[in-house]
């Protein structure tokens, strides 16, 4: 059983939350 995939799905996920909130600044 491995969680390893669930942790970098939210990670992942934060990354691009990130990402566009830094863009729509961007603009």
């Amino acid at each position: 059983m491995s969680c390893d995939q669930e942790d970098s799905l939210s990670l992942l996920e934060e990354l691009l939350v990130l990402y566009f909130h830094d863009w729509s600044w961007g603009l």
